[in-house]
């Protein structure tokens, strides 16, 4: 069988579907969802408004779930895509307002 990118492409998001199913990893990913964003926004509170406090607590957001997903807890995988989501939609509006 040849494995092609449109293959790959269509397996990564049922991989991720696996993480509804087991209700302790869904619980997992969720509280280190909520620590990564009560974390941004602690980091973003303390940076000084024009030093960029959206970037700096998202980058403290990922950092969290980022460095999770590197020591190895399955969840915080789950809880990364989450977060680079939210990256993206709050880069898209900061080019759009």
């Amino acid at each position: 069988m040849i494995v092609t990118p449109l293959l790959i492409s269509a397996a990564v998001p049922l991989a991720m579907w696996d993480i509804f199913s087991d209700t302790r990893q869904l619980g997992l990913a969720t509280l280190i969802l909520v620590a990564a964003l009560v974390t941004g926004v602690a980091v973003a509170s303390k940076v000084p408004r024009d030093k960029g406090p959206n970037f700096f607590g998202t980058l403290a957001a990922l950092a969290l779930a980022g460095g999770l997903a590197y020591f190895g807890v399955d969840a915080a995988g789950s809880a990364l895509w989450i977060v680079l989501l939210l990256a993206l939609l709050l880069g898209i509006f900061a080019v759009v307002a």
